[in-house]
């Protein structure tokens, strides 16, 4: 995970050797996140092995777009386990 910005509450991060499917599911994660004013992603050009994804927070929330990242990646990861669970 490479960080491209520099303001707390609007940031691009960088998320290596990956595609549409951590891109949308983590995107979608996070977007239920209280203070989440816009999260997406892009994968700049099809030969990429990388997506952007940007996070902006509301400031008033307090919580960092950083903070809204890892959370995600928790939220995702403990939701990917449930179901492997349920259905394995």
């Amino acid at each position: 995970v490479k960080d491209l910005s520099q303001s707390k509450y609007d940031r691009t991060f960088r998320i290596c050797n990956e595609g549409h499917s951590l891109g949308n599911a983590l995107s979608s994660v996070i977007r239920t996140q209280n203070g989440v004013k816009f999260c997406g992603y892009a994968i700049p050009h099809p030969t990429n092995d990388f997506f952007e994804l940007k996070i902006i927070m509301d400031p008033e929330k307090g919580i960092t777009s950083k903070e809204a990242l890892v959370k995600g990646l928790q939220d995702l990861k403990e939701s990917t386990s449930l179901m492997k669970s349920k259905f394995s």
